[in-house]
């Protein structure tokens, strides 16, 4: 099966690996192609990777690194729109740069997929994802955070995602809808280095306002434990909040997992208004996987994933978190064994190999 794979990056994302490789910027589209990969950001490598060694023909794009993709355009002589007057408001708006699209649409022509597979929804362009659309057999999203407007989902042929009653939603829509859970990549841990130091509790993740009710769990945390934390959309925090007092700045990729890699436990909650009563999110697999004990919020489907008390440890309120991180702090013996199990879990039955075989078998049902 031929597959183009489209994510976006973060920004801080990009710009983190270009400051730590030195011409990057200069290099060929599948140099850094490679070094982005090797970097381990982003889950398009992991399926990438693994798709690959299955015998599946993989293209990863990712349509708004403007560096990259602009240098594909010069290999293959593509020409776009530079937005004339950018800096005149007036007209700015009338004269567009056009480059994310029309360089996406000429990557998706030359390539020819049976498959598009967008890991994005921040491409609420219905035009750009039709014209993708009449250029492959099957058009299919994966999503699992705060849903657009359902005038987004039009084009798409399959909407795949992690939380169960999404599915639901997408299927009284009128379109195709699968389950299919995150994972990690365990190759990663090949890549990783113990520190001297560890640290014993750590929260990563976004601080924006979608994180509000996770703040106010994180802040109580914080008044009374020391907590190093890493992140983004710290802006709308307060001065004065505790999540600042062990603040490092963002941490991305090989970086990130080098974090959780050294870490005796990890903090993570969801975001209630996306989730609901379902565990979901990436840290879950990505902590486990590290080796290190995650520390989630109880959810209705948790214990299908991991064994609670077990596996993972799972908190009711901010103060049952508290309580159970002094627990475990106090108790490494019992903390040790609990973050090895859920590691051995996550590396048996939530792989990103074992996705992508799953991921397989969903794209050739609706192929």
């Amino acid at each position: 099966m031929k597959i183009a794979l489209i994510d976006t990056d973060y920004m801080e994302s990009m710009e983190a690996t270009y400051r730590k490789t030195p011409n990057l910027k200069s290099k060929s589209y599948d140099e850094q192609s490679r070094t982005f990969a090797s970097e381990a950001f982003g889950i398009k490598h992991h399926y990438a990777k693994n798709l690959s060694e299955m015998g599946h023909e993989i293209i990863a794009i990712t349509p708004n690194n403007e560096i990259m993709q602009k240098q594909w355009a010069r290999e293959n002589n593509v020409s776009y729109s530079s937005g004339l007057f950018q800096n005149t408001p007036v007209l700015k708006k009338w004269f567009k740069p056009n480059w994310l699209e029309k360089i996406l649409i000429a990557q998706i022509k030359k390539y020819a997929p049976d498959v598009v597979y967008s890991l994005v929804i921040e491409l609420k362009n219905n035009r750009l994802m039709w014209n993708i659309k009449k250029e492959c057999k099957l058009l299919a999203v994966q999503i699992s955070a705060k849903l657009p407007n359902p005038k987004y989902f039009a084009p798409y042929d399959l909407m795949v995602t992690s939380l169960p009653h999404f599915t639901d939603y997408f299927r009284k829509c009128g379109k195709n809808s699968e389950l299919l859970k995150l994972g990690f990549e365990s190759t990663i841990l090949k890549k990783l280095q113990k520190n001297k130091c560890q640290y014993k509790v750590t929260h990563i993740g976004g601080y924006g306002p979608i994180h509000n009710d996770r703040n106010i769990v994180l802040e109580k945390v914080a008044d009374k434990i020391k907590m190093d934390t890493w992140g983004y959309a710290t802006e709308n925090l307060d001065k004065e909040s505790s999540i600042l007092k062990n603040y490092h700045g963002g941490v991305w990729g090989l970086d990130m997992f080098n974090v959780l890699y050294n870490s005796k436990m990890t903090i993570t909650g969801h975001i209630k208004k996306v989730a609901r009563n379902y565990a979901n999110n990436m840290t879950l697999y990505e902590a486990t996987g590290c080796g290190c004990l995650l520390v989630t919020d109880m959810k209705d489907n948790l214990g299908e994933i991991f064994e609670i008390g077990k596996e993972v440890v799972a908190y009711k309120d901010a103060d049952d978190l508290v309580e159970k991180i002094k627990y475990y702090l106090e108790h490494e013996d019992e903390r040790a064994k609990i973050a090895k199990a859920g590691q051995e879990r996550t590396l048996k039955d939530h792989s990103y190999k074992k996705r992508s075989e799953e991921l397989i078998s969903i794209l050739e049902k609706y192929l």
